[in-house]
């Protein structure tokens, strides 16, 4: 989505170019890795804490998630009528439905 849709986005891209955002969701995803190799569920995930962001980010921001996905699986469907929700893939590839 670009950012002459969605404002945020520009908002979040440079809020996460920061090194010690970097340092730390690499660090959250090595953990989500490893607890995904360790069970048998279809992904696994951690929060990510908006403190270890350099700067404000916006009110309607209210959460960091960074989850793993098991190749192949099919997590089923999610609903969140009270958000709006924006993803990106830092390894990998998938598909994203949408409706």
């Amino acid at each position: 989505m670009s950012a002459d849709i969605d404002p945020l986005t520009t908002v979040l891209e440079n809020a996460a170019r920061s090194e010690a955002v970097h340092t730390y969701v690499a660090q959250v995803l090595e953990r989500v890795k490893r607890e995904l190799a360790a069970g048998g569920a279809p992904m696994a995930w951690e929060t990510v804490p908006l403190a270890v962001f350099d700067r404000r980010l916006p009110d309607a921001i209210r959460s960091c998630w960074v989850f793993v996905i098991r190749a192949g699986a099919e997590t089923g469907a999610e609903r969140h009528p009270n958000s709006h929700q924006r993803s990106l893939s830092l390894t990998g590839r998938g598909e994203f439905q949408l409706r």
